[in-house]
């Protein structure tokens, strides 16, 4: 980056060039001018008119009434000490007065103007006649005061008191920036964003929608007319804030107590939050952090930001969004949008006619604060941007779009999945759950559930109660869990296990199965009735339990045999009396199998 260090050079050249790049001079009472990079300026002593050209550059006027002009570019602009005229020109710039009575001008772009000390005159940008498209901020933070600032934007134009930063005329001002120290700061009726910063401040928003953050200290914030937001993004921990306060002071926690006045919304910090808002329409941003946002009555927009968020909209018509984390989304009674965001989401419409979107993540359509049992079909979903089918679910009607997982109600449910890996959970109640296509994961919770895997290597869990579950026509898991459960593995190569209570364990196709908790003194059974045992002669014939340990050559023969250990069984069958196994089942016990431990018919 090009220095010009000092002022030590030619006159004849009016503005000389030179040394190499790190250090050009010029000589006292000339113009300096810098080049078309990003130039570092440092004036003296004296009076200068310092000129930055394009690039964005970093001026410093020093001590003497300068004139300083960043040109193009996003500058930053120090007049110091002395009463100096600072330009920001074109571009994004931040221009600070500093000491003495100085002009500030933004110039076009979104500037921040400082004044500093003393009787300052400070516009925030564009050319007179023409509207500045950006939006400009004058700061009272890093003056040199020993007091709080009165600032009022609804008095642009007019020379005010600051009380502690001098008689200040600003123009062309969106935003307000305080001290920090106690300010009173005042918007206009357009839409301002003002910030107190450290102190007991009163700020007030005027008309037009207002962005409104006390900062520390026990501030008042009133938003006045408009749609006004009081602002807690800056907050050095968690924040707790509820709209249903207002007038009344609330300890919101880091930032100390705050009395807030016809706010409408809320922004939260990067922390754990807990935000509230009332029975108007309110919007609250959660922001970074593990949040909980409820929105109460009214038709809000919650948006919970990064981190695992737990979002209600309650009352009303609301747009829930989780955006990135593991979020919880409670629509509540109105008709809601619920978006999931980028992680693996819950996601419950509840009443009203609802969209439930999962966007990114392996996403959970929930309906466990339901009031009675809900039929929900993951088939009739929109995927890919397919068109999505209402259901009835009987709590609400709901159109699910890129939802991967299910979760029932404390009743009797029906769930069923689609083509891709779904997990089902049940919950209370007798429900029955359908995998249909994928490597499902099924739960069926309390209650006596029916639970069928379908196509798919499937996982297959009861919980408690009497249940019945299918695997279907792949290698499948299945658990029974807490009672007297039937277990069915269907094709594949399927592992069963029944859990305490006396379960039945039904082999209903040749191949081979494991058993990895069989206990018949516990009233465990293996059932084989629905199995033709001899091929040879065309009728349907049962197995007959031989006392050997090898299969003899008969058709219908079966054996039970040691495995590997006093502890492991094997069952075999010959169905066509080639004296191979055609069924082999693997039993983990530690009492053989015998005749009364299987269900023949």
């Amino acid at each position: 980056m090009p220095v010009i260090r000092q002022l030590l050079s030619n006159a004849a050249f009016g503005t000389a060039l030179l040394g190499d790049d790190d250090a050009q001079t010029a000589l006292p009472g000339l113009p300096i001018i810098g080049t078309f990079g990003d130039d570092i300026i440092n004036g003296t002593i004296n009076d200068e008119v310092i000129t930055g050209l394009s690039g964005n550059d970093i001026i410093y006027g020093n001590a003497g009434a300068d004139t300083i002009s960043g040109g193009t570019g996003n500058d930053v602009l120090y007049g110091n000490t002395g009463n100096d005229l600072v330009n920001g020109d074109e571009g994004d710039d931040q221009v600070f007065g500093g000491d003495g009575n100085d002009v500030l001008n933004g110039g076009f772009g979104s500037d921040l103007l400082e004044g500093g000390l003393g009787n300052d005159v400070m516009d925030g940008g564009g050319v007179l006649g023409i509207i500045d498209p950006d939006v400009d901020t004058v700061s009272y933070f890093n003056t040199n005061v020993r007091g709080g600032v009165t600032v009022s934007l609804a008095l642009q134009g007019f020379a005010q008191n600051t009380v502690n930063a001098g008689i200040d005329t600003l123009f062309g001002f969106e935003n307000l920036i305080g001290t920090y120290f106690g300010d009173t700061l005042t918007g206009d009726g357009g839409n301002n964003r003002i910030a107190g910063h450290d102190g007991a401040d009163q700020l007030f928003g005027g008309g037009g929608d207002d962005v409104l953050e006390g900062g520390r200290g026990d501030d008042s914030i009133n938003g006045g007319d408009g749609n006004d937001t009081a602002s807690y993004e800056n907050a050095g921990l968690a924040a707790t804030v509820s709209l249903l306060l207002q007038g009344v002071a609330q300890d919101t926690g880091f930032d100390g107590v705050d009395t807030l006045t016809s706010i409408e919304n809320l922004i939260g910090s990067r922390f754990a939050d807990t935000l509230t808002g009332d029975d108007g329409i309110n919007i609250i941003t959660a922001g970074a952090g593990n949040d909980l946002v409820t929105g109460l009555g009214g038709n809000d927009t919650i948006s919970g930001g990064d981190g695992d968020d737990v979002l209600y909209g309650n009352i009303g018509n609301d747009l829930l969004g989780g955006d990135a984390g593991n979020d919880s989304l409670f629509g509540g009674q109105g008709d809601d949008v619920l978006r999931g965001g980028t992680g693996n989401d819950y996601l419950e419409g509840g009443k009203g006619t609802n969209y439930v979107y999962g966007d990114g993540g392996s996403d959970t359509a929930g309906y466990i604060n339901g009031a009675n049992g809900v039929t929900v079909s993951l088939a009739l979903q929109s995927v890919g941007g397919s068109a999505a089918i209402a259901q009835n679910t009987g709590v609400g009607t709901d159109y699910l779009f890129d939802i991967a997982n299910l979760t029932g109600s404390g009743f009797a449910d029906t769930l069923t999945g689609d083509g891709n890996a779904n997990i089902l959970t049940g919950g209370g109640g007798n429900d029955l759950l359908t995998g249909l296509f994928g490597n499902d994961t099924l739960f069926g919770d309390d209650g006596d559930d029916v639970l069928y895997g379908n196509q798919g290597n499937d996982v297959l869990n009861g919980g408690a109660g009497n249940d019945t579950l299918y695997g279907g026509q792949n290698d499948d898991v299945l658990f029974g869990d807490a009672g007297n459960d039937v277990i069915v593995g269907g094709l594949g190569l399927n592992t069963l296990t029944g859990g305490s209570g006396a379960d039945s364990f039904v082999i209903n196709a040749f191949g081979r199965d494991t058993i990895l908790d069989f206990n018949a003194a516990e009233g465990d059974r293996i059932d084989l009735r629905t199995i033709d045992a001899n091929s040879t002669n065309g009728s349907f014939d049962r197995f007959t339990f031989s006392s050997n340990t090898t299969l003899s050559g008969t058709a219908g023969e079966l054996v039970v045999r040691q495995g590997a250990d006093a502890t492991h069984f094997q069952v075999l069958g010959d169905y066509n009396g080639d004296g191979i196994a055609d069924l082999v089942i693997d039993v983990a016990s530690t009492v053989a199998p015998h005749a009364d431990s299987f269900l023949f018919g």
